[in-house]
């Protein structure tokens, strides 16, 4: 279009139109950026909720047992079996292996422990150690229920392992839930990385305020054992169709889990998480997966191609404008020019028609060479009306 000229005029109108059809499309570009932001801080604060009402839903479970305990003066293993069967934890709570109790034991109290076991049902019953530690004071796991899935932890002295005796006196100085570092459940075939999750029993129904009061009157802990995979999966099933979530473990490279298959399509878009689940951190690094729903792939694209074609119409539309206008304008200068040549033919031929006869010779000798003329005229017209002409052509006719 500028080679042949009809930009002329126009040109700003083109400037102006590709402006505000680049305008357009960054100013989508942006506004679905932020919507794409704001989707993902969602996503992002529904995962961060969602793990913990699950935590929730699992010390919730903890505290039935240990409100059990303080509203009975003994609890049975029948009766312990009655309330793990009553809550379904296993199906309540994924993950979980069961629900047990843990009894804090002097040495001296260990082998009345074993015998008024396998005089109450549990004729297998036997105290385990993990041979880590030696200590004065045993905590060992006395019932666990189911059974049948949890037997081989049955007996088991979590005080002979640091990790576990770490968390146990955490959550008895506390008074609150508290969960071990990563461990390799006794139970677990898998080995996968697990938790246990303790809630503290005392003695008595009296609140106490000191640590001191708390470790004179520590009954056991109601515990928990649960798989790490497994509590992050379906604590998160509800984002991880748009999520690549992977957790570590108190702000470590140890790997505890992560549901992420693909590289991530928008590596803005990420963000890390610090969670403190039951007095133990967590680091969770969040980011989209392929699935994510982005809203600016379709609609900054549509608004581009859109824009562009308009503005590429609007600048078509002036130009053929431009040139029908100068179509015109050379039209009319040709007819006018050959009306001038028609006016003054005509009047040379009316003076030449007054002298007759006598001039007819002339006449016929001047009008050879002059048709000739006209002839080279009309086709030079001819030609200048279909485009440039060079100067030699020009000399030529």
């Amino acid at each position: 279009y500028d080679r042949i000229g009809v930009l002329y005029g126009n040109r700003r109108y083109f400037i102006m139109v590709w402006i505000a059809a680049a305008s357009l499309t960054l100013g989508f570009e942006l506004f679905s950026k932020n919507v794409d932001e704001d989707h993902f801080r969602a996503l992002t604060r529904k995962a961060e909720e969602r793990i913990a009402e699950r935590m929730d839903d699992y010390t919730r479970a903890l505290s039935g047992g240990v409100a059990l305990f303080r509203a009975s003066e003994t609890v049975t293993r029948d009766e312990w079996r009655s309330f793990a069967e009553a809550f379904s934890i296993t199906s309540a709570l994924p993950g979980v292996y069961g629900i047990g109790f843990i009894r804090s034991l002097s040495a001296p109290e260990i082998e009345k422990f074993i015998n008024a076991n396998r005089m109450n049902g549990a004729s297998y019953f036997s105290v385990k150690s993990l041979g880590e530690i030696q200590a004065r004071d045993h905590f060992i796991i006395q019932y666990l229920e189911p059974i049948d899935a949890n037997r081989s932890a049955i007996g088991l002295d979590i005080g002979s392992e640091s990790r576990r005796r770490a968390a146990a006196e955490l959550s008895r100085d506390t008074g609150h839930p508290a969960m071990t570092e990563s461990i390799f459940l006794i139970q677990d075939t898998k080995t996968r990385p697990g938790f246990l999750l303790f809630s503290p029993v005392y003695r008595g129904n009296e609140t106490v305020h000191t640590v001191d009061d708390r470790r004179r009157r520590i009954v056991g802990w109601v515990y928990a054992p649960f798989v790490t995979g497994d509590f992050f999966e379906h604590a998160l099933e509800s984002i991880q169709d748009e999520l690549d979530v992977t957790v570590y473990e108190n702000r470590t490279d140890k790997l505890l889990w992560t549901n992420r298959t693909t590289a991530p399509k928008d590596i803005r878009l990420k963000t890390t998480l610090n969670v403190t689940l039951a007095q133990r951190q967590f680091q969770l690094h969040i980011r989209p997966n392929a699935q994510f729903n982005y809203s600016r792939e379709t609609t900054t694209a549509w608004v581009s191609t859109i824009s562009s074609v308009l503005g590429l119409l609007a600048i078509g539309v002036l130009v053929n404008l431009t040139i029908s206008r100068r179509r015109i304008e050379r039209l009319v200068d040709l007819r006018t020019r050959e009306a001038e040549y028609h006016r003054v033919s005509s009047l040379e031929a009316s003076r030449l028609a007054s002298l007759g006869e006598m001039a007819g010779g002339i006449a016929h000798e001047i009008n050879n060479p002059l048709a000739i003329i006209v002839a080279r005229t009309e086709n030079l017209l001819d030609r200048l009306n279909r485009g440039p002409i060079e100067a030699p052509e020009i000399a030529d006719n």
